[in-house]
């Protein structure tokens, strides 16, 4: 794609970019924040969670598949909008 056709479809879609980071951002502190206030309320400590293992594996090797998938499904839902606009 040439650079003048990025750049057409950046400022026309400008503020529906600006709004999906907007909720993006806010969102994902909100979660980040509620998963450190539940451990804490909790009373688990890193170190605890890093030693937690679910079938012999540990719990956050077990998470990076799903974040990957999320991550790629992100991407998928970007590349979508983008060649529909």
């Amino acid at each position: 794609m040439r650079t003048k056709t990025v750049i057409n479809k950046l400022t026309e879609n400008k503020r529906d970019i600006f709004i999906t980071l907007g909720y993006f951002i806010v969102f994902r502190s909100v979660i980040g924040f509620s998963i450190l206030a539940i451990a804490y309320f909790a009373g688990i400590e890193i170190n605890e969670v890093r030693d937690i293992e679910v079938f012999g594996v540990r719990i956050y090797l077990l998470l990076l598949p799903l974040i990957i998938f999320s991550v790629g499904r992100r991407f998928y839902k970007i590349r979508r909008w983008w060649i529909s606009k």
